[in-house]
């Protein structure tokens, strides 16, 4: 839904999530995440910027203000092409069937983030991270990628960035040299022989190249991404497929099942970047961490957002 005239500007909108495109006309936008609630006076536990609002006397909401980023965010981060018909999904796995999705341009770090871009974060300071910290938690090393986070963590801090996270999709093109590779590295299933955690970039051998090298896509921690872990097509209206889509189920990818539970089992490392697992947002996992990315240009369309964000 477009706004007719420039902001603030009063929508009626149903209660849910909200995909938020704020443009200037000099280029400049940022892409949030807003929510509706089904009643204005609910409460949510966190105030992350996507999950609060403020109640007029109308009875009306005003979401928290979206501050526009400048165009040097981008600055540094990778180019991946996109495609106008991507293959997502593996052959070899029942439930995640080949099918195949527009991605449009995008652009996305080249490492993970770190403690210590968290830390110089005014936002960090809202976050669970912050109350454990503030507990006299130890303090991992700045350079570590940021792990454990809660879902709504990763979000709120890539906004914070100026950036969003990426979805699924725009991570398989990434990981897989835009479906050229089974891995970043190439087609060596055996490159990876175990599975350690290492400052963000490492390890050397996991980079794509993309203007600039990226790292980590399949080693190190895994990485929370924006897409709701709903069906494939043609599963959608099939129970038996896995995950299912459920209200705060998101889908993390870079590493198999067995790394994020903290028990690496060897014969999975050749499942590849194209395996994807679903955990609930307020997973706190060590081995779960972020990156960002943000789109060429502002997607405005609904045929630019995939079905697995957007059902």
């Amino acid at each position: 839904m477009e706004a007719e005239q420039r902001s603030p500007s009063p929508l009626k909108l149903k209660p849910g999530e909200y995909f938020v495109v704020a443009a200037l006309d000099d280029g400049r936008f940022h892409e949030v995440y807003r929510y509706v609630p089904q009643h204005p006076h609910d409460v949510r536990p966190q105030a992350y910027p996507h999950w609060i609002w403020s109640v007029q006397k109308d009875g009306s909401i005003v979401w928290p203000e979206i501050t526009i980023p400048e165009i040097e965010v981008s600055y540094g981060m990778a180019l991946f092409t996109g495609s106008p018909r991507f293959r997502v999904g593996d052959a070899r796995a029942t439930t995640t069937p080949e099918h195949h999705r527009k991605l449009p341009p995008f652009y996305l770090d080249a490492r993970e983030v770190t403690w210590g871009d968290l830390l110089e974060l005014d936002a960090a300071r809202q976050s669970v991270v912050w109350d454990h910290f503030q507990r006299g938690g130890e303090t991992p090393p700045r350079n570590f990628p940021a792990a454990p986070l809660w879902h709504d963590d990763a979000v709120a801090f890539a906004e914070s960035l100026g950036k969003r996270l990426p979805t699924e999709g725009e991570y398989e093109f990434a990981a897989t040299a835009g479906g050229e590779c089974r891995f970043p590295w190439g087609n060596d299933a055996e490159r990876i022989t175990e599975w350690t955690f290492g400052p963000a970039g490492t390890p050397e051998f996991d980079r794509v190249e993309a203007g600039v090298p990226v790292f980590g896509l399949y080693s190190n921690v895994a990485e929370w991404t924006a897409s709701w872990a709903s069906a494939y097509p043609p599963l959608l209206d099939d129970p038996a497929s896995l995950p299912a889509r459920s209200p705060g189920t998101y889908i993390v990818r870079g590493a198999p099942a067995s790394v994020i539970e903290g028990q690496p089992l060897r014969p999975e490392f050749t499942l590849g970047p194209r395996n994807r697992v679903g955990r609930h947002d307020r997973t706190l996992s060590p081995k779960i961490g972020f990156r960002c990315a943000r789109s060429f240009h502002p997607l405005l369309e609904a045929s630019d957002l995939e079905c697995s964000l957007f059902p």
